[in-house]
Order: C-alpha cells, then sequence, then structure tokens
C-alpha cells in the first residue's frame, strides 16, 4: 500500500457506516416529529407502547430503525414515515397526515 493511501473499507464496515448514518437521520426526525407534537419522551413513548428510555437512546443516535419501531413511531405521531439511502446520504421523516 502506498504512503498516505487509504485502505478500503470492507463490507463489515460499509454496514457499520450506513447504521450509523440512518441512526442520525432517525435521531432528527423523531425529536423534530415529537417537539412538533408537542410531546415529552415520555408521552411518545406511552403512546407507542414503548418506555421513555427507547425514545431516549433513539433520539441520541442510539438506535438503529427497524421496521417494527418505525411503525410504532409512525402510528403514534398520526404519521407516514420515510428513510431514503442515496448518493449524498440518509434521510429521514415523519411527515403528518391529513385530517
Amino acid at each position: 500500500m502506498l504512503a498516505g493511501s487509504v485502505e478500503p473499507f470492507d463490507a463489515e464496515a460499509r454496514r457499520q457506516r450506513a447504521d450509523a448514518a440512518a441512526a442520525m437521520a432517525f435521531a432528527k426526525a423523531v425529536y423534530d416529529a415529537r417537539k412538533a407534537a408537542g410531546w415529552s419522551e415520555a408521552e411518545l413513548a406511552e403512546r407507542a407502547g414503548l418506555v421513555e428510555d427507547d425514545i431516549v437512546c433513539a433520539e441520541e443516535s442510539g438506535t438503529v430503525p427497524t421496521p417494527e419501531l418505525l411503525e410504532r413511531l409512525a402510528r403514534a405521531l398520526d404519521s407516514d414515515v420515510t428513510l431514503t439511502w442515496s448518493a449524498t446520504g440518509v434521510t429521514a421523516r415523519f411527515e403528518r397526515r391529513a385530517a
């Protein structure tokens, strides 16, 4: 290997980076949606059938979003949830359903 060159990521490293990016995007989306609803972490947890620590962990980028978790939060927030992976990164959002 040449001095100063960067070794390519292996498959596991790429997966870990993708998980971290998804967790960060998910954290911001959960926080933004909860704040927009005017709810505390405890209130969102109760509505989603979770414990407050689950919400705290999600909002601190400590949770990789699973289909079950996305569904629970989307129902609790009466929202559609979208996670998008693209060449420029990962985005996530909860969008309130029209009344």
